[in-house]
């Protein structure tokens, strides 16, 4: 009898020491990915594409909130486009939940945009986007790279406005 107590036990620190230890690299896993997130988004500010190319997975696809699938040259050519486009652009994106599945995590990830640019009449304005996208990375080797962003909500406002016809989500 005391040799199944003290089985039972040793088996049960060792699931307590695998479950810390899958704590730890989600909360590693959670850290990268987030400074990934911080890091596209001093490469929008900066214009700089080729830092979100190095992020991407080489088979990498975006999900948009109308059901059509962007393949990573597409999401290369938008970034590159819009953050030209773009002035004086904050874009601050939030890990609100993050799974962690062997090399595979899926990140719930709450954003908010905001820009300003000229429109095609020479006016400005200002662009306000708050956004939910579920994101799958991928480890590969030490870093994690994006291979699919799916996203779930977009509510853009134009000088405090939605625009006609609107970006809306799905689920």
């Amino acid at each position: 009898m005391q040799g199944r107590i003290v089985s039972w036990l040793a088996a049960l620190v060792m699931l307590s020491g695998a479950f810390a230890l899958a704590r730890a690299d989600d909360a590693g896993a959670r850290r990268a990915i987030q400074a990934n997130y911080d890091r596209i988004a001093a490469a929008f500010r900066a214009h700089k594409p080729q830092v979100l190319d190095s992020l991407l997975a080489p088979d990498a696809t975006l999900t948009t909130p109308d059901h059509k699938t962007w393949d990573r040259a597409r999401i290369l050519s938008d970034f590159g486009r819009q953050s030209t486009m773009m002035k004086d652009a904050t874009w601050r994106r939030k890990v609100v939940a993050l799974t962690v599945h062997n090399n595979e995590a899926v990140a719930t990830v709450h954003g908010n945009f905001h820009g300003a640019f000229t429109s095609r009449d020479g006016k400005p304005h200002v662009f306000d986007l708050d956004s939910l996208t579920v994101d799958t990375w991928v480890r590969a080797g030490h870093n994690w790279k994006l291979k699919h962003a799916d996203t779930r909500q977009l509510q853009p406002k134009i000088d405090g406005k939605a625009p006609p016809g609107g970006m809306g989500g799905h689920s």
